[in-house]
């Protein structure tokens, strides 16, 4: 496991609670590297030279330390994947007979738990053998496995942004709104669960619901002149209310 991070802690204890030796965690840090190596059972490594050769060599390593990670690991480890979402699987080639990519579709953070057995893992492999094999780990770790070819995963990636990333920012900037007002968030919780739900049930687009879908552009107002003093929620708002106004006028 090349990484100490929120994606390499979590897949790590998925492998280990299905029965998988994890012989060696490296990270930069030696401290992190441990951390993670005890709680695995594995061998703590802070020099990529050093990494001992397993079946499978996983890259949890920021995108843009993929290449720089796999040159260093070349010529010994004959069978590496990275878990981006955005990074082609091509970009291994000239460093492992066997390359791919594992990448599990979910927000990580070390603080909190999550149930592996309902994560999507996207895969792609570089040839049926390589494919076969990690269809062969992922379905060991979870019930949603789905191969997909590096431009489907770009988009996949590209859609959690929007659905996530974005959606939980509105969420930072709803929270600051309700403590200004002396309100506690809780109360946002039912919405946020009743939205989920019918996203679930049907298409976001038959869901919609608000002020901007509505054209009401008198409520529109009143929320736009109450954010005068803080401009940014002010461009936000009337970025996102047109948006929804010119999807549902087409």
């Amino acid at each position: 496991m090349i990484g100490s991070g929120n994606v390499a802690t979590h897949l790590g204890n998925a492998l280990r609670r299905a029965g998988f030796d994890v012989l060696s965690v490296y990270s930069r840090q030696a401290a992190k590297a441990q951390k993670l190596a005890d709680s695995l059972g594995a061998e703590a490594c802070s020099d990529l030279g050093k990494v001992q050769p397993a079946d499978l060599t996983i890259l949890a390593v920021p995108d843009t330390a993929v290449v720089w990670v796999a040159e260093k690991l070349s010529g010994s480890h004959k069978f590496m994947v990275h878990v981006s979402g955005s990074t082609e699987m091509n970009i291994l080639k000239p460093y492992a007979k066997f390359y791919g990519v594992f990448y599990p579709l979910q927000t990580f953070s070390v603080f909190r738990p999550v149930d592996f057995q309902k994560i999507p893992v996207c895969i792609e492999g570089n040839n049926t053998t390589t494919t076969d094999s990690l269809k062969q780990l992922a379905s060991s770790l979870t019930e949603d496995v789905r191969v997909m070819s590096s431009e489907q995963r770009l988009s996949v990636h590209m859609a959690a942004v929007f659905a996530s990333n974005f959606v939980n920012y509105l969420n930072i900037e709803a929270a600051d709104i309700l403590e200004k007002a002396g309100v506690s968030r809780d109360i946002l919780y039912p919405l946020l669960q009743e939205t989920l739900e019918k996203m679930k049930e049907h298409h976001p687009r038959e869901s919609q619901t608000g002020p901007a879908v509505r054209k009401d552009h008198g409520t529109m107002k009143k929320h736009i002149d109450a954010l005068n003093l803080a401009p940014d929620k002010q461009k936000v708002y009337r970025v996102i209310s047109e948006q929804i106004k010119r999807t549902f006028e087409e």
